[in-house]
């Protein structure tokens, strides 16, 4: 096999990227000189986003680590969290000890992330996994370009509507003509990327924010959109209703460290 001489221009590491991803581009450049194409561009970019992540500085201190189960990487977060989210507040400190450690699930790859949401949108876990599972075994990997060769009624075909079928395809459409380039989105802020992710059809302002938290493993969001949040913020407080004004009040006083807040809220949804 041939393999291309000539360096293209870099794809993922930019002037802000961390000295993990320079050093990964650089080691395999000692072997193939365009490691890009000689793997292609879809899978030395998801390469490049684990990296990306399992290093400090980009996903500052919430790493890729597993659970108990050796396959699932969870969110993960320590005691400077917890230790911040105690000291700022007593009743969500006492929460803290009372739930102990929770262990989510994260899919570091954006893309199928976003996939994924998609389908999950307004079914059951148990469907959501059946169609997932479908999906699946019709596109072998499940990547902006294996979508791209299959038609809407084969994607309706693994149990979801014509609607959610769409979305799926305009998103890979947005990945395939560069409009959203996913394995660079951690290059970006917050703001940026849910001004770009909820600019696709089907993806909302909270879908985008689920995505920073369970993929791209953003420490400081808490959604005003989600439902459990603000139910689970009026039980721990004991507020009959909750103003955007009061939500954004406990929001600064959870940040940097946001996203641990949110974990607590979910599960105090449900007392």
């Amino acid at each position: 096999m041939s393999i291309p001489t000539k360096r293209s221009k870099p794809l993922f590491y930019k002037k802000n990227a961390s000295p993990a991803l320079i050093f990964a581009e650089e080691a395999f450049k000692k072997f193939y000189h365009s490691p890009e194409i000689f793997f292609g561009e879809e899978i030395w970019g998801r390469f490049l986003n684990l990296i990306s992540l399992m290093v400090p500085g980009q996903c500052e201190s919430h790493r890729l680590l597993y659970g108990e189960d050796k396959n699932m990487l969870i969110f993960q977060y320590g005691q400077t969290e917890i230790e911040y989210l105690k000291r700022k507040d007593k009743k969500l400190g006492a929460a803290i000890d009372r739930i102990g450690m929770i262990r989510r699930e994260i899919t570091p790859d954006p893309f199928i992330a976003l996939v994924s949401s998609i389908v999950s949108q307004q079914i059951s876990n148990k469907a959501a996994r059946t169609v997932w599972n479908r999906l699946a075994e019709l596109l072998g990997s499940i990547t902006p370009g294996s979508i791209a060769q299959v038609d809407l009624s084969e994607l309706q075909g693994c149990g979801m509507s014509q609607r959610k079928a769409g979305y799926i395809k305009g998103i890979a459409d947005a990945a395939i003509s560069g409009r959203v380039d996913f394995y660079s989105l951690n290059t970006l802020t917050d703001d940026e990327i849910i001004k770009k992710l909820s600019s696709l059809r089907g993806i909302g302002v909270w879908t985008a924010e689920m995505l920073l938290i369970f993929s791209l493993c953003r420490p400081d969001v808490i959604s005003y959109k989600d439902l459990a949040i603000c139910r689970g913020m009026m039980n721990l407080y004991g507020l009959k209703e909750l103003s955007k004004e009061k939500f954004e009040r406990y929001k600064r006083r959870y940040s940097p460290y946001g996203s641990v807040a949110s974990l607590y809220l979910w599960e105090l949804s449900v007392i």
